[in-house]
């Protein structure tokens, strides 16, 4: 890659333009993930970078609005570390707030592997009227 920005500004520029611009945006993933990126999060495992452009497109047409904020963005030995806020708003059903953070594994400038790491059935539950109460009184029995 012969982009001279550090990779922390690029990943977090790329996210947020396909936050903000949708799927116009897409084609910015090729200039930051390898063509055999290994992507995984909560939902799904893919590897190479058309599966990865293609979950991603799918997560874009499922949405009404989407946004991300990103926390402490940081590069160390290869190793790229996001906290982050994305909050979805489908086309059917309620908004939803999912915190998370991403671990991304970068060899020659790009990222070669990326786990997002967030909780799907608190943020699923927290969307729901009440049910958010209920799972958050119940993870408390536990606690």
């Amino acid at each position: 890659m012969t982009n001279e920005r550090p990779l922390t500004e690029q990943f977090t520029q790329v996210i947020e333009a396909l936050a903000r611009d949708g799927e116009g945006a897409l084609p910015l993933l090729r200039e930051l993930y390898h063509e055999q990126v290994h992507f995984e999060d909560p939902l799904q495992s893919v590897v190479g970078i058309e599966p990865f452009i293609e979950a991603n497109r799918r997560l874009l047409r499922r949405a009404r609005s989407l946004s991300i904020k990103f926390g402490t963005v940081s590069e160390q030995d290869g190793n790229l570390f996001a906290v982050w806020t994305m909050t979805l708003e489908p086309k059917v059903g309620p908004a939803t707030v999912f915190e998370g953070v991403t671990h991304a594994v970068v060899r020659e400038g790009l990222i070669v592997y990326q786990r997002d790491y967030w909780d799907l059935l608190s943020s699923a539950a927290e969307a729901l009227p009440g049910v958010g109460l209920i799972y958050r009184r119940l993870v408390g029995l536990f606690a």
